[in-house]
């Protein structure tokens, strides 16, 4: 009987130790979970159902699918409901920021990783020029004999290039006409360039001085024009700020084409692939969103701009939209 209840003894120790074993190795993979989890949640790469999105760089448990998506591989493992079970109670103190939320959530940065390359856009994302912009273009199209628009109008056109928009505004089919308003708004506007009636939205110029300390190099592409573009920088003293301040009249093709951005990330970062680097492009405009996804990039929706959540959302090309710079603080330094 003694050896019985030895026996017995025994096996329970033994499956104790094996049950101890299990539960060990289902926290460690877990734990490889959850921080892989954290880091796709800062880097973009993950939305709220869990879906991987855009250029997040994996860690084994990621690969590649169609250049811009990626997907977690599955694991086949004898833990897999364990780990199941418990990384849903580790989700719940490290919860991801997604398209269509107006919050960021805590996220654990334990292991956070900064940004190699961020750009942003000018207008509506760095800068508000609705009001000199709007005047501007009314002066221009009654200068050449059409009809003044509204500030919606105007809002509406800033997806495009600047003779593109006038000639849209105007009603006309004229390139060359066109490009003859775009040059007379673009001589106007870039003489009545100030701080005062193009100012950053608030928090801006804290946020790049943040961003430059933190040692992450920064860009500027916008659809206006360059000399637009780096006199704004100039007006408000942050053209250092900045590797490059570029236009479409600068770059082969305007948005929403990426090879600005490409054109930027290789000349000035040195990144031939978007896709295997941490790069992010920040603007306001759906055709924002389209030039990042076709760079390969993290592509960020702001909502101070001109379109609201409504618009940027339902174009379905960004990563991630936020409707305050300290959401975009927190996002780009993973503080």
């Amino acid at each position: 009987e003694h050896h019985r209840t030895a026996g017995s003894m025994a096996s329970t120790s033994t499956q104790t130790g094996n049950l101890l074993i299990t539960i060990a190795a289902s926290l460690a993979v877990c734990i490889a979970v959850a921080r892989s989890m954290s880091y796709l949640s800062r880097r973009g790469g993950l939305s709220s159902s869990g879906q991987i999105k855009g250029n997040a760089r994996g860690t084994g448990l990621l690969s590649r699918k169609n250049g811009l998506r990626t997907k977690i591989a599955q694991h086949h493992s004898p833990q897999k409901l364990s780990v199941s079970v418990a990384c849903a109670e580790a989700k719940r103190g490290s919860q991801v920021v997604s398209a269509g939320s107006s919050k960021l959530e805590k996220v654990d940065k334990d292991n956070g990783e900064l940004f190699d390359a961020i750009i942003f856009d000018m207008d509506g994302t760095l800068v508000s020029s609705t009001n000199l912009a709007h005047e501007a273009t009314n002066t221009v199209l009654e200068e050449f004999g059409y009809n003044s628009i509204t500030k919606h109008e105007y809002g509406q056109g800033t997806k495009y290039t600047t003779p593109v928009r006038l000639a849209w505004h105007a009603g006309i089919d004229d390139d060359d006409l066109a490009e003859k308003m775009g040059a007379a708004f673009d001589s106007s506007i870039i003489r009545l360039v100030t701080a005062e009636n193009v100012p950053t939205f608030p928090g801006i110029k804290e946020l790049l001085t943040e961003i430059r300390a933190a040692g992450i190099g920064m860009a500027v592409l916008s659809n206006a024009s360059g000399k637009y573009v780096r006199r704004v920088n100039q007006a408000h003293s942050i053209a250092a700020s900045f590797l490059v301040g570029l236009g479409a009249d600068d770059v082969k093709r305007a948005k929403p084409s990426p090879l600005g951005l490409e054109e930027i990330l290789r000349e000035h970062y040195g990144i031939k692939d978007a896709a295997e680097k941490r790069t992010v492009y920040i603007g306001d405009s759906v055709s924002d969103g389209q030039a990042a996804k076709a760079a390969g990039m993290v592509a960020i929706g702001v909502t101070w701009g001109e379109n609201t959540r409504e618009t940027l959302s339902a174009a379905a090309t960004f990563d991630h939209i936020f409707d305050k710079v300290e959401e975009l603080r927190s996002f780009l330094l993973a503080v």
